[in-house]
């Protein structure tokens, strides 16, 4: 009987470590795309910053004008949601 006992307990602890790592997996993955987005979001304001410190000439160059740069904010994100929804869940 104490040998049938102990290999329940141990399949309960094993499912146990199964949740545990299950839920783990999700927090670290919550945590990594909360870092990612913050970095992304860090180097858009960088861009904007560069962006916005050309001259006239130099957006031209580039084929924007000034009023274009706020939009560009816009569309970067519109980008990213669709590229976020095309990409495979890992569940």
């Amino acid at each position: 009987m104490t040998f049938l006992s102990s290999t329940s307990n141990c399949s309960d602890t094993s499912n146990l470590l199964k949740t545990i790592r299950v839920i783990g997996r999700g927090f670290f993955r919550a945590i990594d795309g909360g870092i990612a987005r913050i970095i992304a979001w860090g180097e858009h304001q960088a861009a904007l910053v560069v962006l916005r410190s050309f001259n006239d000439r130099q957006l031209r160059d580039i084929g924007l004008s000034r009023g274009q740069i706020g939009g560009l904010a816009v569309a970067a994100k519109d980008r990213s949601l669709m590229q976020n929804k095309d990409l495979p869940s890992n569940g």
